[in-house]
């Protein structure tokens, strides 16, 4: 072998590498490096390209000294340096969530341990004022050796940390050539074991810094206000307010709109400076926002303090920074670092989490470096995308799971106002799998931190990486909260982390959640971590600690997992939160779904790759596909949701006698005037009456109408007043109220939809969103005299009313009514109108042919049905599910009566079913059906019993009405309602409910009440693992069309005297793809469309819940009623 095996040498984690700092980038002079504004730095020189690459199945196939001058390296072929080698070709992926891809054998790693070879030629010429260099590799997976012409520099691990070394002595003026050998596996691999594809190679930038021989190597700046007991006064006006701003007087409380207290605040800021060789003076100059010089100090002992009158505090809303320039001059080499501080603190009072004296909630995401096609290769264009993402679905906080990210993606944090919890590179989740005799998990947790975590030979490797994140993003006014790692149980490796930590930096608070797996043989030290973390606990789970202990602020540091059809439950733990101070917010897990991508199919369909499909083993299949967002970055439905849960302000109440709107501010520091402004409209039956805005200022305006009320009326003196003097002015988590007066229809469901957009001076200062940028909206339901949805009331009765009325009219004069003919047999019940035939099956007790105007509505017969293709959060319950047959069912009618209003039934040798006696109840020529029925597993007894009615009009009209029992025995159902399989020709949808986006029990805060057009393609959300997915909920109508038929479907809403166990709505989803078709294919790719168009009509569906990995779904979205009534009107005809 050609090197020694430190990559299973716990005693060797680095070789050579220099001690840890923090990460900045010299330059010559002054200037902004933040970001990859790095690469203007004339002492920065990028190492990236197009490297030599040879990649080897195992450690012994290298039999040649690569690294040796002069080497030639014909049988090598090219990668991109950063780049990972599976995505090239080499090797192949895996994804594995918590099984190690290797024998569990600490520290020992497969003899035949994969390779990669790297060379790469560069030219240098050492400068006089800056003749040090220093190579910075910021990301290798998973260890690597290091050479340059020929020389050995070093060796190091830990992947997603830097690792730099001073190579002055071995670089030379003109050609040189590095050489690293990277290994696929080392004994930091069992801390690495984290949910994400494994990948090798390089995959962060390699760069030189050249260094003057003296100057700062490290520093460390604590900048936070204090507090010194003197009140603030507010200015007299707004005069007062710009002359005090403008004198530098003005109270971070008065610019920032912050319930702190109002108190009179300093900022100290204390650095301490380390050096190279020997301690040289450094002038440090603190500049303002707008470049205005703040303070001037120099040292000459190492330690600086400052002290700033009334600092601009930095908080996530209003990420304010002042600039810090230090500057050493040392005989003729001057050194600049340019960098950025923000004031703020972070303190724990009781288990209230304060941020400059604010209570706070986070509002946060988990963020894997994630790209399907470049990996874990992640450039500033496009970590940018996903800020501005989350910046505009009301995500405040980023938890780096499960590692650091690229240092200078921190300065962005800082800029754009997220809250970091900085998470080290530490995961041994693989030990928790260990074979055990007992499979249970309450036996298998307690001896989960045998391995490693409570096992002193990882002591050194656990410090080693807390100490190489923190080190590094200790400046980082972003970074609130220092996280240990993840899901690797407790001991004393993360004991002695958790007290070099608290030691070293007393302003930022410490975090684990895996705190709480300890083996019980020992009381374990907890004084050094400062949260309760826990992930994916239940509501009920929640209140249990805080009523009942509660000692320690409460952080989801996972909730509401995001997979595939989800989350469903946003709402719920959003409404928790608010009720406790002792909670200080969540992350969403995740951001985005993990894939590779494969290109796409002949026909144009993008190839996602998940776990299996590269023929690995082990793997979990695609628990990776767990995002807010797609690979590629398009928006989920469940983070629309997440935006609308987390809107910076709610409606609290709305008097519409008076006009008086009462709203909440939910943001932490800012006053909603200065950061929203309204809009509005007016809805009648889903459709848009009036609409108007509000501006911060007070202002009210309808339409291009200015100062009226929205009710098409000038505002009187004491209304324009009270709307200036209350309209937005509402400090953070406070309420306050302004008018809106409209005009309420009469009759219709009403809605006053109003809308948060962010104000052209919030946008300015933010500087990733746009003006006028939506954030969030509330429905607020208006009373009317009659609070019936009027077109549903006119598809349901045929009368002239709503927006479908004039067509009506004319419909009703082309079509007499005939009374319906009646013709039965053994199998059937055949009823015949003027211009409809329809087929009833009396052993199913369900229509199986519906033509009308001589075109087959039905393509085939409908369906009773209780299945939905399982959605990724119903991983858990569909064993249940399928176990109780839900996927295979069998309608069997026992009995069917027929009930005839003004004729008997006919029909060769046929007897009149019930004497043919006439039902008072019914109109003229109309034939009700009564079936008994059951609805049964292939092999189980009775999961239903229903009892049809089904009402027969001379046009072809239809009634339903479905008595329904479920046996109790049987698990909650996913659905009930009908399945209708109509041509593929009806295509086009227009519906009045929760739209525009997919809607359920649990999952409906992203959409609204309105009527919508649409059609059955753009109704299907591509989930990448095909399950259950467009559903619209609480809907009063439904019409489905094609050129020359329509067939609509309206609510009991629209009629009068619903019993308590009927609902007013339903819900429905229409779809190229049978429910079959969604269950069996594991990709989307995959899916082939129904020649039917496929519509399900639902009493109702059970939520979708997080259940994928969290919590069982809560009660009250299961659809576990043991007796409810469904009843729907449905409509045939002529194109409306």
């Amino acid at each position: 072998m050609l090197v020694p095996k430190y990559y299973e040498d716990l005693t060797t984690l680095h070789l050579n590498t220099m001690p840890n700092r923090a990460y900045y980038i010299p330059a010559s002079a002054s200037m902004n490096t933040a970001g990859e504004k790095r690469n203007c730095s004339d002492r920065f020189v990028l190492l990236n390209g197009n490297w030599k690459f040879r990649y080897y199945e195992s450690i012994y196939d290298l039999k040649e000294k690569f690294f040796e001058e002069g080497f030639p390296a014909a049988d090598f072929g090219e990668i991109p340096v950063p780049g990972v080698w599976q995505n090239y070709g080499y090797d192949r992926h895996q994804y594995s969530n918590i099984r190690y891809p290797f024998p569990l054998d600490p520290p020992y790693v497969p003899q035949d341990n994969p390779c990669g070879a790297y060379i790469h030629r560069f030219d240098y010429e050492r400068r006089q004022d800056a003749p040090e260099a220093y190579l910075n590799f910021e990301g290798v997976d998973s260890c690597f050796y290091v050479w340059l012409n020929g020389v050995f520099i070093g060796y190091s691990q830990v992947s997603h940390c830097t690792s730099e070394f001073r190579v002055t002595d071995q670089l030379r003026d003109g050609e040189n050539v590095l050489a690293v050998l990277v290994m696929k596996w080392c004994d930091g691999s069992y801390l690495e074991s984290q949910d994400k594809f494994r990948m090798s190679g390089i995959f962060r930038d390699v760069y030189l810094l050249l260094r003057p021989e003296q100057g700062i190597f490290d520093y460390f700046v604590k900048a936070v206000p204090e507090k010194d007991g003197r009140t603030a006064s507010a200015p007299a006006n707004a005069a007062q307010a710009e002359e005090r701003q403008a004198e530098g007087k003005m109270e971070s409380d008065e610019k920032t709109g912050s319930a702190s207290g109002g108190i009179y605040c300093t900022g100290q800021i204390d650095i301490t400076f380390k050096f190279f060789d020997k301690m040289i003076p450094v002038t440090c100059r603190l500049l303002d926002a707008g470049g205005n010089l703040v303070a001037e100090r120099q040292t000459t002992d190492g330690r600086l303090h400052m002290e700033v009158e009334h600092p601009h505090l930095w908080n996530a809303e209003d990420p304010y920074l002042y600039t810090m320039i230090y500057e050493t001059v040392c005989g003729n080499a001057r050194e600049v670092i340019t960098d950025h501080i923000g004031f703020r603190e972070i303190h724990i009072e009781g288990n209230v989490l304060y941020i400059n004296g604010q209570k706070i909630k986070f509002h946060g995401v988990n963020r894997h470096d994630s790209d399907p096609v470049t990996g874990f290769v992640i450039r500033e264009e496009q970590i940018m995308k996903d800020l501005r993402l989350m910046k505009e679905h009301n995500i405040n906080a980023i938890r780096t799971s499960h590692y650091p990210n690229a240092p200078h993606f921190y300065e962005l944090y800082d800029r754009l106002g997220f809250y970091v919890i900085d998470e080290a590179d530490n995961e041994s989740h693989g030990t928790s799998a260990r074979y055990m005799e007992a499979e249970d998990w309450d036996t298998q947790s307690l001896r989960w931190n045998e391995m490693i975590a409570d096992n002193p030979d990882f002591t050194e490797a656990t410090v080693d990486r807390a100490q190489r994140c923190v080190e590094r993003d200790k400046n980082r006014p972003s970074v609130v909260i220092w996280s240990m790692g993840n899901e690797c149980a407790y001991g004393c490796t993360f004991e002695a982390a958790l007290a070099w930590t608290k030691q070293f930096d007393d302003t930022r608070l410490t975090h684990y959640e895996s705190a709480r797996y300890v083996s019980g043989i020992r009381k374990y030290d907890y004084d050094n971590l400062d949260l309760y973390s826990r992930m994916y606990p239940s509501l009920a789970e929640m209140k249990e600690y805080l009523e009942e202990d509660g000692r320690k602020p409460y952080i989801l540091c996972e909730y509401c997992h995001a997979m595939g059809n989800g989350p469903g439950d946003l709402e719920d733990y959003f409404q928790f939160m608010e009720q406790y101070d002792g909670v200080c917010g969540g992350f969403v897990w995740e951001w985005c779904d993990h894939a590779i991508d494969r290109g796409t199919t002949p026909d144009g369909r993008k190839v996602y790759a998940y776990g299996g499909d590269s023929g690995e083993f082990p793997h979990d299949g695609n628990f990776c596909m767990d995002g807010l967002v797609y690979p590629d970055r398009r928006v989920h439905t469940g983070l629309l949701e997440y935006k609308n849960v987390y809107r910076p302000a709610r409606v609290v109440s709305y008097d519409q006698n008076s006009g008086r709107l009462c709203l909440h501010n939910y943001m932490d520091f800012t006053n909603l005037k200065d950061y929203l402004h309204l809009s509005w409209k007016l809805l009648c039956d889903g459709v848009e009456m009036e609409e108007g805005m509000i501006n911060g200022a007070g202002s009210v305006n309808s339409g291009a109408e200015t100062c009226n009320t929205g009710a098409g009326q000038e505002m009187s003196d004491d209304t324009s007043s009270l709307a200036r003097s209350c309209c937005l002015d509402i400090p953070p988590h406070s309420e306050g109220s302004l008018y809106l007066p409209v005009h309420v229809p009469e009759r219709g469901k009403a809605a006053l939809l109003l809308s948060y957009h962010l104000t052209e001076e919030a946008a300015a200062r933010q500087e990733i969103l746009p003006a006028g940028c939506c954030l969030g909206f509330d429905e607020i339901p208006l009373e009317t005299a009659d609070n019936v949805n009027q077109t549903a009331r006119a598809i349901w009765e045929g009368i002239p009313a709503g927006i479908l009325g004039e067509r009506l009219k004319k419909m009703r004069k082309g079509h007499p009514a005939v009374p319906v003919a009646v013709k039965e047999d053994d199998k059937n019940v055949v009823l015949r109108g003027a211009d409809w035939r329809y087929v009833y099956d009396k052993r199913t007790g369900i229509f199986s042919e519906m033509v009308y105007h001589n075109q087959n509505l039905l393509a085939k017969p409908m369906e009773y049905n209780i299945w939905r293709a399982p959605t990724d959060n119903d991983r858990n319950i569909k064993k249940q599910w399928i176990r109780a047959g839900y996927d295979r069912t069998i309608s069997r009618a026992y009995e069917t009566k027929i009930h005839c209003a003004g004729q008997k039934v006919d029909g060769e040798g046929q007897k009149p079913n019930d004497g043919g006696q006439i039902n008072e109840e019914l109109p003229a020529g109309t034939v009700a059906l009564e079936s008994q029925l059951s609805l049964s597993a292939v092999y189980l007894q009775r999961i239903l019993n229903i009892q049809a009615r089904w009402i027969i009009y001379p046009d072809g009209h239809l009634d339903v009405r479905l008595d329904v029992t479920r046996t109790p025995e049987f698990p909650f159902l996913p659905r009930f309602g009908l399945r209708l399989f109509l041509p593929k020709s009806m295509t086009e949808v227009t519906y009045c409910g929760i739209g525009p986006n997919e809607s359920y029990a649990d999952k409906r805060q992203s959409g609204w009440h309105g009527r919508f057009e649409t059609s059955v393609r753009a109704l299907h959300e591509d989930y990448i693992r095909p399950q259950e997915n467009g559903a619209h909920d609480d809907c009063d109508y439904v019409i489905v069309e094609n050129d020359s038929l329509s067939f609509a479907v309206a609510a009991v809403s629209a009629i009068a005297g619903k019993s308590a166990v009927q609902k007013d709505t339903f819900s429905f989803q229409i779809s190229e793809y049978t429910q079959e078709e969604l269950t069996a294919k594991d990709h989307n790719y995959q899916l082939e469309k129904s020649p039917y168009t496929i519509l399900c009509l639902d009493y109702a569906q059970s939520g979708v819940g997080s259940g994928s990995c969290g919590p069982e779904l809560l009660e009250k979205y299961r659809l576990d009623a043991e007796h409810f009534v469904f009843e729907l009107g449905l409509r045939v005809r002529e194109k409306f």
